[in-house]
């Protein structure tokens, strides 16, 4: 269902939680606009992606997992003067590309040698656990930074649970986690102009559960296939310690 900021904060009752899109336009969160970290620009909500590409022999470069991390404030979702809170825990942006890339050369060893470059220094003050990841992978050759931002006033579409704070009866969207599907969450944001909403994330949640489901079988099947010729001795073994004469 897909409803204006106007809609949502009307019908949102409490003890009704309810999987909706809400459209409308970006509001900063109260205490004012977070500033972005690489680009340093305010806006009503950012998330960041950071990849650190690791030295190799001091040859090649060896890309490692990303680290993610968002902006924590509440930003809102407004219209014709009404508005609805988004608390963005696990929000997932879809169909946006970043605002922002950075590719930032390092320099040697952690700590040795010329001083970090400006980003990498400033999102590991900002962001203490990007920065142990920043410092647990040196030797680096660089670090890609992908951030983006919700400009506020951009016309966007969130999709979760639609709630009411029982504290100040304001609408509120938080992450949706379908029955069924373990700890997949329905949470997204996407331009206004792009008409995906609930039954779209809802595939999202399920094609992702499915996909983690499927890799973890194929990880148990080679786990099996390669201790199947060993049974017979790790058997006797457990038997062994635990007192069972064979």
């Amino acid at each position: 269902m897909a409803l204006t900021a106007t809609e949502a904060s009307r019908t949102a009752s409490p003890g009704r939680n309810r999987l909706v899109t809400v459209r409308g336009y970006a509001a900063p969160p109260a205490e004012g606009p977070p500033i972005a970290p690489v680009s340093e620009r305010p806006c009503a909500w950012w998330a960041l992606r950071m990849r650190p590409l690791r030295r190799w022999l001091s040859l090649g470069t060896v890309p490692t997992l990303p680290s993610h991390a968002q902006a924590a404030a509440a930003f809102a979702v407004v219209d014709d003067g009404n508005r609805v809170r988004v608390e963005p825990d696990q929000l997932v942006c879809y169909g946006r590309p970043p605002s922002a890339t950075l590719r930032e050369p390092q320099p040697g060893r952690f700590g040795s040698g010329p001083v970090l470059p400006p980003v990498t220094r400033r999102v590991g003050r900002r962001l203490p656990d990007l920065g142990e990841t920043i410092q647990g992978s040196y030797p680096l050759r660089a670090v890609e930074f992908a951030e983006w931002r919700l400009e506020e006033g951009e016309q966007v579409a969130v999709t979760g649970e639609l709630g009411v704070d029982p504290n100040t009866g304001e609408a509120v969207l938080r992450g949706h986690r379908p029955s069924g599907l373990g700890r997949a969450t329905v949470f997204g944001m996407t331009p206004g102009r792009d008409r995906t909403d609930v039954s779209d994330l809802l595939r999202h949640a399920r094609r992702g559960w499915l996909v983690g489901g499927g890799i973890a079988l194929v990880v148990l099947c080679v786990l099996a296939v390669g201790l199947y010729p060993h049974l017979g001795e790790l058997g006797s073994a457990i038997l062994g310690s635990a007192g069972v004469a064979s």
